[in-house]
């Protein structure tokens, strides 16, 4: 258990980066292609519930440090949008690749009340049936605060409307989708490291960029992103690469109202 929250932890600091300025591909402005990202984005804090499908991975290219081993997650996330926020369920797979290991995991936020569980008996099939859940509510800062699959969808980062930060953004159809790829530049490095780490920590940006799925109804359907950095570690130095995506497979169904062990 302490290995999966280890691995969570680590991608959810990867995540928390998720706020003179080039435009390619068309005519669009920088700031016209934000005002259509936000809307799909604020289209999809208006659904009343839905489900995504996530895929998160990190690895190091040196593999220096051996408590950070390469990891792919699989999960599936259930949400209902409540008055105060969202209830939700989310169900994960954790392959480890070196070893070739997996662990299956669960979180679930509940009438504002948070709690981590893990399958009564761990097995190679993907549906799990029963978990020992475990009340996390007292190390929670906020009630019905969104998880990072959620964030990505219902809210902008914080740097993503400040074009001191933006390299371009570029915008192309993808099949029945319009695609908006943002790219960040030097600026954003430097406000990556210092907001998100502490001054004695060695940490470079080398590359972020997001890309948003908007539909033909405006909504925000799927989001990905993509960091790699130079960050020191316990002493040693190596690169990181994560991959983040997420993608809404259906939403507003009429007959989803409540989140149980396995909504």
């Amino acid at each position: 258990m302490k290995k999966i929250l280890l691995v969570s932890v680590l991608l959810l600091l990867v995540l928390g980066i998720s706020g003179c300025s080039i435009q390619e591909k068309g005519t669009d402005t920088i700031e016209s292609n934000l005002k259509e990202i936000n809307k799909g984005i604020n289209q999809f804090s208006d659904l009343r519930n839905g489900t995504l499908e996530v895929e998160a991975s990190m690895e190091s290219v040196n593999n220096a440090v051996e408590s950070m081993e390469a990891t792919k997650n699989t999960s599936t996330l259930t949400f209902i949008l409540k008055p105060k926020g969202y209830d939700y369920i989310e169900e994960t797979k954790t392959l480890y690749e070196r070893t070739g290991q997996s662990e299956f995991s669960a979180t679930k936020q509940v009438n504002g009340k948070f709690y981590f569980g893990v399958p009564v008996e761990q097995s190679t099939k993907d549906k799990r049936k029963s978990y020992e859940w475990h009340d996390f509510s007292e190390r929670n800062k906020k009630q019905y605060e969104p998880n990072a699959a959620l964030q990505m969808m219902m809210s902008p980062a914080k740097w993503l409307n400040n074009k001191e930060y933006i390299k371009a953004i570029t915008k192309e159809k993808d099949g029945l989708l319009t695609k908006y790829t943002v790219t960040t530049n030097d600026e954003f490095a430097k406000y990556a490291r210092e907001n998100y780490h502490s001054s004695q920590e060695s940490y470079t940006v080398i590359e972020h960029h997001e890309i948003y799925w908007i539909n033909k109804d405006g909504l925000l359907v799927k989001h990905q992103m993509y960091g790699e950095v130079e960050w020191t570690i316990d002493g040693i130095t190596d690169t990181y690469i994560s991959y983040t995506t997420v993608e809404l497979t259906g939403s507003n169904d009429k007959d989803l109202k409540e989140i149980g062990d396995n909504t």
